[in-house]
């Protein structure tokens, strides 16, 4: 569907002040589910930094759309009555939003001081590049996993081996100190925060709406790069990011697991030949078996401190394990 025509002729969200945009230097899409707890502190450092905003809001049912209209007039308000999928959230807001660089949120980030200005301004000055993320970093500020590769058997063998987890682990731990110092060009960044290119955006008409729950981001970076775009991270500027603060709130049961085997699966089904997709398909639920067995090893031998979270890592693979055997057959 054309993003000009996104709830034209499916579904019409309650719109307030759609079409009051005209141009503008930085543009903001926020996707909301249930993200009352968090959304005064995005929306305060997007205004600050004199943004426009387009608040999406998800079907959430704590009150998110009314406290954004009560608390932030100028804050346009797009009211979905039911959970559409983050995908189609943003093909929403971008329908709305009309500057040519805008960027992509979630509701539980913070803009410190100039970094969606530094982030809009790397953008314009690089009309090469269609996407581009900053260096997240958790609340306490710790680091946090801001990009990633290409899906493939070669970065799904990365992870089963545990390369990707030491990959973590060494720039955790040396952070402060940056091992990424210069922007460069990644697989993909992570859709908790990303500038776009209209342009870019548009020419491949938005985010992909088959992706309800988790990998769009992903699948549109993958996207771009495929049509000639590049996708960069910038570690110069730093993003606060809670993590998990929507998603953690959509189902902690096996519906929830569901969700994040089918959106890898249909990720794997787009980009690879089917033998390649069955290999990483497997390779996965090997993952999930290794991982399975030693967050049991943890529970038992662990301190009684992380047994808590050790049972419920456990809960989580064993899910996982069980949803990619019935999904890859």
């Amino acid at each position: 569907m054309p993003i000009e025509n996104i709830g034209s002729d499916v579904y019409q969200p309650s719109v307030r002040a759609i079409g009051r945009f005209e141009s503008f230097s930085i543009g903001s899409v926020v996707i909301t589910y249930n993200s009352r707890l968090y959304i005064e502190n995005c929306l305060n450092s997007l205004l600050l930094a004199g943004s426009n905003v387009v608040v999406v809001d998800n079907g959430s049912s704590d009150g998110t759309p009314d406290l954004v209209k009560d608390k932030f007039p100028s804050v346009t308000v797009i009211e979905n009555q039911v959970n559409l999928g983050y995908s189609a959230a943003v093909n929403l807001g971008a329908a709305v939003i009309k500057s040519d660089i805008f960027v992509v949120c979630n509701a539980d980030v913070v803009y410190p001081n100039e970094s969606i200005r530094q982030l809009t301004m790397f953008m314009s000055e690089h009309p090469d590049v269609g996407a581009a993320g900053p260096q997240l970093i958790f609340p306490d500020g710790t680091w946090q996993m801001s990009y990633g590769h290409t899906p493939g058997i070669g970065e799904t063998l990365q992870r089963v081996i545990g390369l990707t987890s030491l990959h973590h682990w060494v720039r955790r731990l040396c952070w402060p100190r940056r091992l990424d110092r210069r922007p460069k060009e990644v697989g993909c960044v992570i859709g908790a925060v990303m500038a776009i290119r209209r342009r870019a955006f548009l020419s491949l008409n938005g985010w992909d709406e088959d992706f309800h729950f988790y990998a769009e981001d992903t699948d549109f970076c993958m996207r771009l790069r495929k049509t000639g775009w590049r996708v960069m991270f910038v570690p110069s500027i730093d993003v606060v990011h809670v993590g998990g603060a929507s998603s953690t709130r959509v189902d902690t049961s096996t519906l929830y697991f569901r969700k994040l085997v089918e959106s890898q699966l249909l990720l794997l089904k787009k980009s690879l030949p089917r033998w390649q997709m069955l290999l990483c398909a497997w390779l996965e639920r090997f993952n999930c078996f290794q991982m399975l067995m030693a967050w049991k090893l943890a529970f038992c031998i662990g301190p009684k401190a992380m047994r808590g979270y050790a049972a419920a890592r456990t809960v989580a693979f064993r899910h996982l394990l069980k949803i990619w055997a019935e999904q890859s057959k």
